[in-house]
């Protein structure tokens, strides 16, 4: 067997990924793209390098910040995940692709749904069919039998994690903004819960969360982080250490 086909038979058995962290998600194009939208600089091939290129558990943190500054907006968390679903199918890593397989005919049996006024069976697909429009990131139009279109993107799982957190119950209560909000007003405020577990559809999306609430606290800088973020965030450390009138009085 040579090199070309072990990496083709590599791809294709089956594989489980148990735990990913956020820095080692994005692609190398990924990341050119986030550093631009970001920066407005392209990251060079010696920069990624140097990225990930570290020794220690603190040159893995400082790799981990350095991604992190990337993210900008939700939508870029979105980008992101999006490019490691099809990666993940790609190369036949089973995280979701059968419960978003159950998930999707449970929608075409519950919702009785029409597809260009003709019954839903013509939607019914094989797992390698599905999978197929997993990778290609189709998306479709369907309509139910109560004259309601439902957008639908292949191996959406439903009103799961991401959606609670942002549209808590189908409504516009955004639990993220919260918390930050409550951080920046009230940073002691002891209710700095987020929920993610709601009863109320967890018979309707795909996978149930395992993580049911996170509770934030907030506490005083130490010295050596106050220290810390002096040295990262004032270029001129002297200035910090030794200030003159003007750095007193600025902002």
């Amino acid at each position: 067997m040579n090199k070309d086909e072990f990496c083709t038979f590599l791809r294709s058995i089956p594989k489980a990924e148990v735990h990913l962290h956020i820095e080692a998600v994005p692609t190398i194009e990924t990341l050119r793209t986030l550093h631009k939208k970001r920066f407005g600089t392209e990251l060079s091939d010696d920069a990624v390098s140097e990225l990930f290129s570290y020794d220690d558990l603190n040159g893995f943190i400082q790799s981990f910040l350095k991604v992190q500054d990337m993210f900008t907006s939700a939508d870029d968390f979105t980008y992101v995940f999006d490019d490691l679903a099809k990666y993940l199918v790609d190369n036949n890593v089973n995280f979701w692709t059968p419960d978003a397989y159950r998930f999707y005919n449970e929608l075409l049996d519950k919702q009785a749904c029409y597809y260009n006024s003709e019954p839903s069976t013509v939607l019914r697909m094989t797992m390698d069919e599905f999978v197929c429009k997993v990778k290609s990131g189709d998306k479709i139009r369907i309509r139910t039998s109560k004259e309601k279109e439902i957008d639908y993107t292949y191996g959406d799982l439903g009103e799961v994690y991401g959606h609670q957190w942002r549209h808590w119950g189908n409504t516009n209560f955004d639990q993220i903004k919260m918390i930050i909000d409550t951080l920046r007003t009230n940073p002691n405020d002891r209710r700095l819960l987020l929920t993610g577990y709601n009863p109320e559809v967890v018979k309707d999306i795909a996978l149930p969360p395992c993580h049911t609430l996170y509770q934030f606290y907030a506490r005083p800088l130490t010295y050596m982080e106050k220290l810390s973020w002096c040295d990262e965030n004032i270029p001129d450390t002297n200035e910090w250490k030794h200030p003159t009138e003007e750095t007193m009085h600025s902002k």
